[in-house]
């Protein structure tokens, strides 16, 4: 059954994934299922090279935490530890795959621009804090971090970010995904069940075709729910004219917490 007719025209068909950060997921991987059983990462059993990590904690008892419990994981390999950006930049550390930050330092720097620096200098973040506001979150994410995890989550949980953020898909906790799903920031747009089961699908990879199989409706209809999804994000102030930027917006607003088994279900 066709959405109504206000469905935005014009907004582009990229059927399939164009070229882009290394942030968007292929085809056929579904961001939060990879998340839940580490696939994310790319690492399957030692066959592929370890992600090497570097945390940044200003409390020496959560990195010895850390260095002991994520160090001793298979698929990870954890180069150096830091209580300040300053003394990872300046150490062997910069050389990490991904930068495990905690956003409270204490220092007086701004988290969102330490995030945007260290991709800047071309490292993946993912975020550890103890702070999981709505608006902390989103700060974080829109700056650029592929991954943000509790400190109240268990070690897997972070493994997991970090395997993710590493294969450049992105990773965030479940309870902080649910936070976000609930959450009524007013640039957070209102998105029907159909819209949002769209988003899910066309974020985690899937063409325009492959959504409207698994959605069991025509490619036209498929296409008028992300267009509507552009549409309503861009009225907010929150522009996703491209697929990655879909991701983007899907992975700030939690639209990608339990994905894999919505799609199972709506497609059954």
């Amino acid at each position: 059954m066709s959405p109504p007719p206000d469905s935005p025209a014009g907004a582009p068909d990229d059927t399939h994934p164009p070229p882009g950060p290394a942030r968007e997921p292929g085809p056929t991987t579904d961001p939060v299922q990879a998340s839940e059983d580490g696939a994310a990462a790319g690492w399957s059993g030692g066959q592929e090279p370890p992600v090497s990590f570097a945390a940044v904690d200003d409390h020496p008892i959560v990195l010895e935490g850390l260095a002991t419990a994520l160090g001793q994981l298979p698929g990870l390999t954890l180069t150096a530890t830091a209580t300040s950006v300053a003394e990872l930049l300046a150490g062997p550390g910069l050389e990490a795959d991904v930068v495990l930050l905690d956003l409270d330092l204490g220092d007086g720097t701004d988290p969102a621009e330490t995030i945007r620096r260290l991709i800047g200098l071309g490292r993946a973040v993912a975020v550890y804090s103890a702070s999981a506001d709505a608006e902390t979150v989103r700060a974080a994410l829109r700056a650029g971090a592929a991954a943000y995890v509790a400190k109240t989550d268990h070690l897997d949980d972070v493994a997991r970010a970090v395997r993710a953020t590493a294969s450049g898909v992105g990773w965030i906790s479940p309870p902080v995904a649910f936070m976000l799903l609930t959450d009524d920031a007013p640039d957070r747009p209102a998105l029907s069940p159909q819209e949002k089961h769209a988003l899910r699908l066309y974020a985690a990879g899937l063409s325009i075709r492959m959504v409207a199989e698994k959605m069991g409706v025509a490619p036209e209809t498929a296409k008028q729910y992300i267009d509507r999804v552009r549409k309503k994000y861009r009225d907010v102030g929150r522009p996703a004219s491209t697929k990655i930027d879909l991701l983007h917006r899907a992975e700030e607003d939690g639209h990608l917490l339990g994905s894999a088994k919505d799609s199972s279900t709506a497609s059954s």
